[in-house]
């Protein structure tokens, strides 16, 4: 099983915990700070990573010759990187869109109208949140330099 991803996850938790704590500030006249987002995002990620890191390791202790890393996890990262690629290009709407639709139709097995919708839906939530509600605009790319 792999050790490598959760042992990473418990890395970046601490890291983006330490940094909310010392850097960003948790408290800033009678609000939060840049910091609280961080310190929540890392005790999240540093609790799941934990919790299945220790899972991974009492799996192995059961089992002859453990394996340290699993194929199946290169998947994400290429995802990821070319995805950040495309959004470079794109803009990170798009490069989105292209990502979780190629991963649902050709990972997930799902049907193009499923992929397509789910998507689709994704994007409208993540633009309304972050374009509308939040108004933070979004990576255009080169695309939005046009």
């Amino acid at each position: 099983m792999n050790k490598v991803a959760p042992a990473v996850s418990v890395a970046f938790g601490l890291y983006w915990m330490y940094m909310a704590i010392t850097q960003y500030g948790l408290w800033f006249n009678h609000g939060p700070g840049g910091g609280v987002f961080p310190l929540v995002a890392g005790i999240i990620v540093t609790s799941f990573g934990g919790t299945l890191l220790v899972r991974t390791i009492r799996k192995d202790m059961g089992t002859k010759g453990p394996a340290l890393f699993d194929i199946r996890a290169v998947k994400v990262v290429v995802i990821a990187v070319i995805t950040l690629v495309i959004m470079y290009f794109v803009g990170m709407t798009i490069a989105l869109l292209i990502s979780l639709f190629c991963w649902l139709k050709f990972f997930e097995k799902k049907t193009v109208l499923k992929s397509l919708a789910i998507s689709v839906g994704t994007l409208v939530i993540l633009y309304a949140v972050f374009g509308v509600l939040l108004r933070i605009p979004l990576p255009t790319g080169l695309l939005g330099i046009l």
